[in-house]
């Protein structure tokens, strides 16, 4: 009979092996030291073992022992086998005899109670699920599950020792003999003439019968074995190349560094720096299937319920067409509320709009435009040296400026202020231009219903002489009565959008009258804009905005751009005091500004979008946004009354688990750059350093600049080829947000 001997890979310095097999192919006789357990979590398989055949079906199970000639053919497509192969000679230091005992566990043969084959089961998938998560103690939690399995295998399943064994013939006992003096003394001078010598055999006949009955050569197999039993030293210690070779029997670092260079197209050294640069618990980069992930997932909800709960909140799996061309449009414009002095910028606000338009293509930024106007003190005659600095600024920043207009009685009568205002809008026209001013917006603010008819009469007036600008309205609803009563006003011609300026409590309890707006102005084509006003709350401070304004931009306000405030208005008490903004007052990025910034990478075309998850390509970029929305958030920010504090709810959201996101992207075959940016508590939110700097009201200098140094979030990049689907594997904890940039490495 022609069989193989199979040399097997254990998973890290750990005593077995154990993975999803998924593959249709057949694995005809071949035998191995490894005790084998087969799981069939979908589909069967007919397992040959020695002369007799057995069907596992889906949600059996069978053993193979050390030394058992198997062979193992699918009879269905898309089988999932969860593969179990332990090295007795491991377990032979915790139980004497362990390694010529015989097991006999086959679930299709029913001659256990099923209690016991579902305990192994169950004990199996935790492994499993271990093994793919990779936890910081997970090889820890592996090795105790294992010895566990153990315990149940010599408790329930031990048939007899290996002497009684009747074996097919006497060369299969002499070539179990053979492999296991090589397994004690591989690590010593072992030479074909001493085995020989040992079997009481000629040189020539065991050369011949070992290469006959393994597959490849003595010295062959022994060198290999050596090399397998090397890389524990190799990547979990600090030893020199010299002595790993040494200590397991290679007769010098010349030998070793060759077969290791055959075998793995590498040095030692380059792969144990290899190794060590991409070792981390965190990094989540598998090529098992989503559907191998999914039917493990499905059988633990199903069966170990138990364990789940304690181990994962939820799991998600992702299967997008990123090639796909049915896609929709994704374009919001960035919009930013700025408050200014009387006098324009101060130092701080003016570096800062530098910096943050350097790294997020801001559209509009909209102020107060005659809180920076000054009267001539001896014509009446408004002057506007300020309000031209700031639009100059904003000119050279490549922004456009978003005029607030609003009525103040200091200008005297309505009719007044809109003489000031037409004034002022030709001024702009006369010193920048129409082509540049037709590209700004310019609002009229509305206190109330019965001022609409002057406004709406005054923009009209506008637009005959500028017919190219674009000029709206603002709409402070506070009014319960007044958005109703506001479609038939605004439906005119010269009005090209509308800014509602709201208390968010107030929006939440109207949606469905900001709805029936938000048709109206869309069939008349006329843009909605949203300045949701928030009471002040610690957790706007915090990372846990993130996941509420994701959900805002993304669903709530999908078909309107909100207005979001840059900086947070100075207070003389502490440096964070929950207010609704971008920035600190004094200048310092919010997680909140990280949030922006991600957001501001998606617009593109959208090819998936679900409850946790968006996908979008932008030109030769994919970007995933991922995130866990807690609901509870939508109450807690809007709710003036409400006085949960950061640590109660950090508390209350650390009590989660962690979320796991398995994604399968089809792509095209090539090699990919995978940048993750990582937002969470610990990177890109300067509120949680500032709380364990102890929360100092005052800083200095030194204080600023720590912060600032904490201010970036996390950022990981890997290089992954992928044949026609890219699989990345995500950890999320309840706090965090992760965007995946993914582009083809051409390099």
């Amino acid at each position: 009979m022609n069989t193989k001997f199979e040399i097997i890979k254990h998973s890290g310095n750990l005593p077995f092996s154990i993975f999803l097999h998924e593959s249709n192919r057949v694995y005809p006789m071949n035998w191995h030291k490894e005790i084998e357990i087969l799981f069939v979590l979908q589909g069967a398989i007919r397992v040959k073992i020695r002369d007799t055949s057995y069907m596992v079906n889906e949600d059996n199970i069978i053993l193979i022992n050390s030394y058992e000639m198997h062979e193992i053919t699918p009879m269905e497509e898309n089988i999932v086998i969860l593969v179990f192969q332990l090295d007795p000679y491991f377990y032979q230091k915790y139980y004497n005899g362990f390694t010529e005992i015989i097991f006999h566990m086959n679930s299709t043969m029913l001659s256990k109670d099923p209690n016991t084959y579902s305990t192994i089961k169950e004990n199996l998938v935790m492994m499993m699920w271990y093994r793919l998560n990779k936890e910081n103690t997970y090889q820890i939690k592996l090795l105790k599950q294992s010895l566990a399995l153990v315990e149940l295998l010599l408790r329930n399943f031990k048939k007899t020792m290996v002497y009684d064994r009747q074996l097919n013939d006497r060369s299969q006992q002499r070539l179990i003999s053979i492999i296991e003096k090589i397994n004690k003394n591989y690590n010593k001078k072992l030479t074909l003439s001493q085995i020989a010598d040992q079997e009481y055999i000629s040189i020539h006949y065991l050369s011949k019968f070992f290469k006959n009955r393994v597959g490849i050569g003595f010295n062959k197999y022994l060198n290999l074995f050596r090399l397998n039993m090397s890389m524990n030293d190799l990547l979990n210690s600090n030893k020199m190349i010299i002595d790993i070779a040494l200590d397991h029997g290679f007769s010098s670092v010349k030998a070793y560094n060759k077969l290791f260079k055959e075998t793995y197209n590498d040095t030692p050294s380059a792969f144990r720096k290899k190794y060590l640069n991409e070792l981390s618990p965190k990094k989540k980069v598998s090529y098992i299937s989503n559907n191998g992930r999914y039917i493990l997932h499905n059988y633990i909800q199903h069966h170990a319920k138990d364990f789940l709960s304690g181990n994962l909140n939820q799991v998600y799996y992702l299967n997008l067409n990123m090639l796909q061309k049915d896609t929709t449009p994704i374009k919001k414009e960035k919009v930013i509320q700025l408050n200014l002095p009387p006098m324009g910028f101060n130092i701080v606000m003016g570096q800062k709009l530098h910096e943050i338009v350097s790294e997020i293509k801001i559209d509009y930024i909209r102020f107060n435009a005659f809180t920076h106007m000054v009267m001539s003190y001896d014509s009446q005659e408004p002057h506007w040296f300020y309000i031209d600095q700031i639009l100059d600024t904003f000119m050279a920043l490549g922004t456009h400026p978003f005029l607030t207009l609003a009525y103040d009685e200091q200008y005297g009568s309505i009719q007044q202020w809109f003489l000031l205002t037409e004034k002022f809008i030709q001024h702009c026209v006369h010193k920048y231009g129409i082509q540049k001013v037709s590209l700004w917006k310019f609002e009229l603010v509305c206190e109330t219903l019965q001022d609409m008819g002057q406004h709406i009469h005054f923009l009209k007036k506008v637009s005959q002489h500028h017919s190219a600008l674009k000029l709206g309205i603002t709409l402070h609803a506070q009014d319960e009565g007044l958005l109703p009563d506001l479609f038939n006003q605004l439906m005119v011609p010269h009005l090209s959008f509308v800014t509602l300026e709201i208390e968010a409590k107030d929006y939440d309890t109207r949606k469905n009258t900001v709805s029936g707006l938000l048709t109206q102005l869309n069939l008349r084509h006329l843009q909605l804009y949203c300045h949701l006003i928030y009471p002040a709350n610690e957790l706007n401070d915090t990372c846990f905005i993130g996941s509420y304004y994701i959900k805002q931009y993304l669903s709530n306000h999908r078909h309107t751009t909100l207005i979001i405030p840059f900086m947070d208005h100075p207070t003389p008490t502490k440096p964070f005091h929950g207010a609704y903004g971008l920035l600190t007052y004094n200048g310092l990025k919010k997680a909140f500004y990280n949030v922006y910034y991600l957001l501001s990478k998606l617009d593109g075309d959208v090819i998936s979008q679900g409850d946790y998850y968006i996908a979008v390509k932008n030109h030769d970029r994919y970007y995933i946004l991922l995130y866990y929305y807690h609901q509870q958030l939508d109450h807690i920010l809007i709710d003036p009354d409400n006085t949960m504090t950061y640590s109660t709810y950090k508390q209350q959201v650390m009590s989660r688990l962690t979320t796991i996101v398995y994604a399968g992207l089809k792509l095209n075959h090539s090699h990919y750059k995978v940048r993750t940016y990582v937002l969470n508590e610990d990177n890109g939110c300067i509120f949680t350093h500032w709380m364990n700097m102890g929360a100092p009201q005052h800083m200095d200098q030194e204080d600023m600049r720590f912060l600032m140094s904490k201010e970036r979030m996390k950022l990981h990049v890997a290089s992954i080829p992928a044949k026609d689907t890219l699989h990345l594997e995500c950890s999320m904890k309840s706090n965090e947000i992760q965007l995946v940039e993914i582009w083809e490495d051409i390099e």
